[in-house]
């Protein structure tokens, strides 16, 4: 990471789609067995990242995936040719109103903290996030959750269109492929801004907090 530190209230951290349905083993894909562990093993990180911006009066935004009960506004029902992921099947997750879509019990938000409802990948699509960020001033975004080559990269590459400064937290966003995880990783390094550890952005918060004190 380079020198350059953290003003925490020019600074956003975002937890993007810790939901039921993909992260908890009574959800979705729990239920049919999948592997959860690579998304499990970063809820400690992402709990030390909220519990430093919480305690520093930094703003706290998570995301969540929502798609209505019968299916209606899935995104790849509007393609012909379809990616990858879609052509698995069309299983309907996270719907509206679901214990699904809810946050896991381990990330829940504060009262006072924000929660955007998204239909696609990147959190800017058609929500209020951008202009959350612009009326709070907002100069820099600490990306964590998952998936990391599916909606943490739409996240991360519509912030950095948009000017804003880029941070994702290699050890606190996670996917069930670990090869795709990776190459995710290497290009948001490459086109999108800094990949960082938990401690590495720890430490610039902290400076910046024990700063203003």
């Amino acid at each position: 990471m380079t020198e350059t530190t953290l003003d925490i209230k020019e600074t956003a951290l975002i937890v993007v789609d810790m939901q039921n349905d993909f992260c908890d083993m009574r959800g979705y894909y729990g239920l049919l067995n999948q592997p959860l562990s690579d998304l499990r093993k970063i809820i400690p990180n992402i709990q030390t990242l909220l519990e430093t911006f919480r305690r520093s009066g930094g703003t706290v935004v998570f995301t969540m995936a929502i798609y209505e009960p019968d299916g209606a506004d899935l995104p790849h029902k509007k393609h012909r040719i379809l990616p990858g992921f879609a052509q698995r099947g069309n299983a309907l997750l996270v719907a509206r109103n679901s214990w699904g879509s809810e946050i896991i019990e381990e990330l829940k938000p504060e009262p006072e903290e924000y929660v955007i409802r998204k239909h696609r990948f990147s959190a800017f699509h058609n929500t209020d996030l951008e202009f959350l960020l612009r009326s709070r001033e907002i100069k820099t975004v600490v990306i964590t959750g998952i998936v990391t080559y599916i909606c943490v990269e739409h996240l991360a590459r519509d912030a950095f269109i948009r000017d804003f400064d880029v941070i994702v937290v290699s050890d606190a966003v996670g996917g069930r492929d670990r090869e795709l995880h990776e190459n995710s990783l290497k290009s948001m390094a490459w086109s999108c801004g800094l990949v960082s550890t938990t401690e590495e952005v720890l430490r610039k918060v902290q400076f910046c907090v024990g700063a203003a004190r």
